[in-house]
């Protein structure tokens, strides 16, 4: 029942979006609202997604906002929906640096951000994407895929490109399904929610006791 395609992201070929493959400095307008904001600087071709999140939780004094457009992607002469992500880092003044931060493809069905939040491992903060993919497309089995995405801070967000992936600790929340097939075999996936992927990072980091 495993999908043959990796449930990974990839960052957009600059043939599709051109410079806004890679960080730039935006300037919002006095009074614009945050929804217009994000609207405005969309890449083209694409339409915001509802889920807009801002957040101190990296830039502290001022609000950094995390957006998500979707857009149809070509894939061997047809058109699947993905969806690409933003980092909005407040640099005052009304002005942000806008840094990408990953694409999500379809795969087996259209993908959906399910929840987007941060946690601390081992000390350091990090931002949580849980992606899900509903299973429509399949004859022998259905059901939604999940994974869940780990990024590290910005170390430079005023000219930062991109942002890093946690690849480790995105492993542990990978490539679950949570699906029915035909013959009867049913698999459960384990982390479907924010509280579970959290409740696991702290089982995993809860100090060991000494021996």
């Amino acid at each position: 029942m495993q999908n043959q395609k990796p449930l990974l992201f990839f960052l957009i070929f600059i043939s599709v979006f051109g410079s806004s493959l890679s960080g730039q400095t935006v300037t919002r307008k006095n009074g614009e609202s945050t929804k217009t904001f994000v609207e405005r600087f969309k890449p083209s071709n694409s339409q915001p997604v509802d889920k807009i999140v801002k957040t101190r939780a990296w830039s502290h004094k001022n609000e950094a906002i995390i957006c998500f457009y979707q857009y149809q992607e070509m894939v061997d002469g047809e058109t699947y929906p993905a969806i690409i992500g933003y980092l909005f880092w407040p640099l005052g003044r009304m002005k942000y640096h806008k840094i990408p931060i990953a694409t999500f493809e379809s795969d087996g069905g259209n993908p959906e951000i399910r929840s987007v939040f941060f946690d601390s491992v081992y000390g350091t903060t990090e931002l949580i994407i849980l992606c899900a993919w509903p299973q429509l497309l399949h004859y022998d089995y259905s059901g939604t895929y999940y994974s869940a995405y780990l990024f590290k801070p910005p170390q430079d967000p005023k000219v930062q490109s991109s942002l890093e992936q946690d690849k480790r600790w995105s492993s542990i929340f990978e490539n679950q399904c949570d699906c029915a097939s035909r013959d009867g075999k049913i698999e459960h996936a384990r982390f479907t929610s924010s509280s579970k992927i959290l409740a696991e990072i702290k089982r995993l980091t809860k100090p060991q006791p000494k021996t």
